[in-house]
């Protein structure tokens, strides 16, 4: 038979049943178990004193909780209650229980009376654990040559769920395998890495993967998905130094003009006139034959996506730097450190400020019910005065812009 080591006041610390002492009546009879209130992180007991226990001789009240339903001596913590007429409670919280959650915990009320202790019958609860809200990875897109491996880190969300264990797959392992976050490329191509929640499997994200050739010349390996060009393309090739402008193109057209006007696009005057890439074939992205970079340069160059360029903004950081007098943003890569200049080849005056920026073609287009929209054709712009803001939008197609290219 079990009794407390000494008579607690209601509410003060836990203890440790370690002993047990002769000649103490143990009678269940006496006081209610009554059921459990759970909260995320904390459970209320309640009891009750048994109708043939004068109240009055009553000292002590509580809860003997346990994880074995024997309730041994060396595994039982004592949570005094409070007494309000014949009804007592206590609030246990996880972290009285040393955080262990999705475990079953036994329980059963005391009382203390007249030199003896009572207790009511076994009942049980269980701490039901954080859930796992969201994964979030250090990226969700990766780019690398055959044999390179990189590591993918996953947090779960929240920082104190219960199950932090993940699990790790690829949509394709011939071109990328994955082993506890390491990504290694195995072949060119594609793949998916996913990360799910082992607690909850549908709980978890995704990384893009791009395994590509090698990097070619002229082109930085920013760790991307693509390698982005080092300079600006002009008619002939690749510019020789970052801060030069290189030539300018209408969207679709592979070589520069002397003028940009509707009168003298490759594809038509107007909207309604348009013979390629309209409302007819639908085409919202240009073909290679089409593409500038890809008609000059050759090989895997080409115009950049959109997906690229937010790719690009969201992996690296930037700055204004000033190289040949010309104003510039540099990208440099929060993956591996190095960087591409991009010039802002226009100057204007807005509010007595010089402001500098430039308007870069992308290869694909947004469509809209707006027939006008059907003459225009998507850009990023690059603006020193505005590093934290990204700009993709889009321009007339007539229009004349550089290209920076990006090879796969």
């Amino acid at each position: 038979m079990k009794r407390l080591l000494a008579i607690l006041a209601a509410g003060a610390a836990v203890l440790v049943l370690s002993c047990k002492k002769s000649g103490v009546e143990n009678l269940t009879y006496e006081v209610v178990t009554l059921g459990s209130e759970m909260e995320a992180s904390s459970v209320t007991l309640s009891g009750k004193v048994g109708p043939d226990l004068d109240v009055a001789s009553v000292t002590e009240v509580g809860f003997l909780v346990s994880e074995d339903d024997k309730f041994p001596d060396d595994n039982v913590k004592v949570f005094p209650g409070g007494l309000s007429g014949k009804e007592f409670s206590r609030t246990v919280k996880v972290s009285d229980l040393e955080n262990k959650r999705g475990v079953v915990f036994f329980y059963r009320a005391y009382a203390v009376g007249d030199g003896k202790q009572f207790t009511g019958a076994v009942k049980s609860f269980k701490f039901d654990p954080i859930k796992v809200t969201g994964i979030v990875l250090n990226s969700y897109t990766l780019g690398l040559v055959v044999g390179e491996s990189r590591t993918l880190v996953a947090t779960v969300q929240p920082s104190d769920a219960s199950n932090k264990d993940v699990v790790w797959s690829s949509s394709n392992e011939k071109v990328a395998t994955v082993d506890k976050g390491v990504v290694t490329a195995k072949a060119k191509g594609e793949a998916t890495i996913f990360v799910k929640s082992a607690a909850d499997s549908n709980m978890g994200t995704s990384c893009k993967v791009t395994v590509k050739g090698a990097c070619p010349q002229g082109a930085v390996d920013l760790g991307l998905s693509v390698y982005w060009a080092a300079t600006n393309l002009t008619k002939s090739g690749l510019a020789s130094r970052a801060s030069d402008t290189g030539d300018k193109f209408a969207w679709g057209e592979t070589a520069p003009k002397s003028y940009y006007d509707a009168s003298n696009y490759k594809f038509g005057s107007s909207g309604d006139k348009l013979t390629k890439y309209n409302k007819s074939d639908k085409k919202a992205e240009l073909d290679l034959s089409d593409d500038a970079a890809n008609v000059i340069l050759h090989g895997n160059w080409r115009i950049p996506s959109s997906e690229n360029f937010r790719e690009l903004w969201d992996n690296c950081t930037r700055q204004k730097v000033t190289s040949n007098s010309v104003n510039c943003v540099r990208f440099t890569s929060k993956i591996n450190g190095k960087s591409i200049d991009i010039p802002a080849w226009y100057e204007t005056t807005i509010s007595s400020a010089l402001i500098s920026y430039s308007d870069y073609w992308l290869r694909d287009r947004e469509w809209s019910s707006v027939d006008d929209w059907n003459y225009r054709a998507n850009r990023f712009r690059i603006s020193p005065g505005a590093l934290n803001n990204m700009d993709l939008s889009f321009t007339g197609r007539q229009n004349g812009c550089p290209i920076r290219p990006v090879s796969d």
